[in-house]
């Protein structure tokens, strides 16, 4: 997380209505749905509703320091995935103007990154273009990597290839830079970059010709990275039943034209607004306050008392430190280490932990959240900096509908309609802690998350499912990757890209 989330406001001079939901790069898959009004008839009276919604949303009782592991989490979730979560994010979208700035008209949001599952947050544009991402070899195949290592002591070993690529101010040199806005985050992009970079060296192992290996090795990557987004991460999240139901296989499926109701595009798809806004921000609820990331090694996702670069804590654009480099068997299940140290996500429900609710100037400058035409109450203050604040103000600004509308709309039975009128985001971490006891989304999330997941799938010409909807890992015809356990129910995981690519960091 960076001041990315610092976002700036401005008044609601266009309906909701009026945006266009099958042009441009945002649009709304319920365009015409009323949106949410908070209590209140002033703005300041709306704010202050806001702000009520978004103080209760605070975690009261955080992980303590000395038992990591207290945390109601879920375990069908270990903990890295709330990481590859943002990954998928910004592999999806790029807005590097806030949506608070522009209204709430998707129409004036702009998206510089493809709505597709196609990694190009890893390949950038691609070596002709940007050829400082690749390595001097030829036909430039690989991507290159960086090294842990300290600025503070000289006397501290440098780890090879253990931290992305960085200038000397420690910039990292990656097609997304918000991919460093963590730690955990600028592992996983690692992970990916040395996924590719393994790919590589087995096609060549295996006599592909020079010219041919990059494309392939990037076809590789990127389905098994789309698999793993959809049978994978996509099933934790809602489960197999509406995958399968929205795929389906058995009828027009089989030839890559999907089930969607409500996601709905002409020549080219859309990011939506109910997607990008509310639904998918469900990675913020999952958040801990601190992480394990290797034995006896510990740290807070924000040192909340240090406004500076001088607190210990998963912040980024930095050096990687080697004591600091994640061994991933703390956040994921593997062969033949102990499960027992496997942190879960916490739990898909209204609370956010104190760290995200409480963040530094550092890291959400209040002062970015500029006022409305009519000057913010002083008691909205100190909220300014609350990332469920801002979540649900962004919303406000943009215009969603509420999150029963939504339910109404699709047609979910009316004795599971939650009562109320609920902002759509926070409507969608409550139907997940009832329907889905935290361990999953509801009805409303696993709708909107689902189609628009196969729909971005379904609409990428080169993806597996419009080049072959049958393509399994285990029937690729170039490479094989043995997952971990080809029993598991999810025979190819976010755990055997790792294994793979980087077993050295397991």
């Amino acid at each position: 997380m960076d001041k990315s989330h610092g976002m700036t406001a401005s008044s609601r001079p266009i309906n909701a209505p009026q945006s266009r939901s099958f042009v441009g790069m945002f649009g709304r898959m319920f365009r015409e749905l009323p949106a949410w009004e908070p209590d209140g008839v002033t703005e300041t009276e709306k704010l202050a509703s806001i702000q009520k919604i978004a103080v209760e949303m605070e975690e009261k009782v955080d992980t303590p320091e000395n038992d990591i592991d207290a945390i109601d989490g879920v375990p069908g979730i270990p903990a890295a995935y709330t990481f590859f979560g943002q990954f998928v994010d910004h592999d999806l979208t790029f807005d590097p103007r806030s949506s608070l700035q522009k209204a709430n008209d998707p129409d004036n949001l702009e998206d510089f990154r493809t709505p597709a599952f196609d990694l190009d947050n890893i390949y950038g544009r691609g070596p002709d273009d940007q050829p400082y991402l690749y390595r001097r070899e030829t036909h430039r195949k690989s991507l290159v990597l960086g090294e842990a290592k300290s600025v503070k002591d000289d006397k501290v070993k440098p780890v090879k290839d253990a931290d992305l690529p960085r200038s000397a101010d420690g910039t990292a040199i990656i097609g997304d830079m918000r991919n460093d806005e963590n730690l955990l985050v600028s592992q996983l992009q690692l992970v990916f970059l040395k996924f590719h970079n393994k790919i590589v060296a087995d096609l060549a192992a295996k006599g592909m010709p020079d010219d041919r290996i990059f494309a392939e090795a990037q076809r590789v990557a990127r389905w098994h990275y789309q698999w793993v987004v959809i049978h994978d991460w996509l099933d934790r999240l809602c489960g197999p039943k509406i995958i399968d139901e929205i795929l389906d296989i058995e009828g027009e499926g089989r030839f890559g034209k999907p089930k969607l109701m409500f996601y709905h595009f002409k020549e080219y798809p859309f990011m939506p607004v109910e997607f990008s806004v509310a639904a998918y921000r469900l990675g913020h609820s999952m958040m801990r306050n601190r992480y394990r990331i290797k034995d006896n090694r510990e740290l807070p996702l924000f040192d909340i008392g240090k406004d500076d670069d001088s607190g210990e804590d998963l912040r980024g654009f930095q050096h990687i430190e080697p004591k600091n480099t994640v061994e991933w068997c703390h956040l994921l299940a593997f062969k033949g280490k102990d499960k027992a140290k496997v942190q879960a996500s916490r739990k898909i429900d209204k609370f956010l932990c104190s760290p995200v609710i409480h963040m530094p100037n550092r890291i959400a400058n209040p002062d970015d959240v500029a006022e409305p035409p009519v000057p913010l109450p002083k008691q909205i203050d100190d909220t300014r900096r609350s990332l469920a604040f801002r979540n649900l103000l962004r919303g406000y600004r943009l215009g969603l509908p509420s999150g029963q509308s939504v339910a109404r709309r699709i047609c979910v039975k009316a004795d599971d309609i939650l009562p109320g009128n609920t902002p759509l985001w926070r409507y969608m971490l409550d139907e997940a802690s009832k329907f889905g006891k935290g361990n999953q989304l509801g009805p409303v999330g696993c709708r909107i998350t689902a189609e628009v997941f196969i729909g971005l799938l379904a609409a990428d010409p080169t993806s597996f499912y419009s080049t072959n909807p049958t393509w399994t890992p285990a029937s690729d015809p170039v490479l094989t990757i043995a997952p971990q356990d080809p029993k598991d129910p999810r025979p190819f995981q976010l755990r055997d890209i790792i294994a793979y690519a980087a077993p050295e960091s397991i």
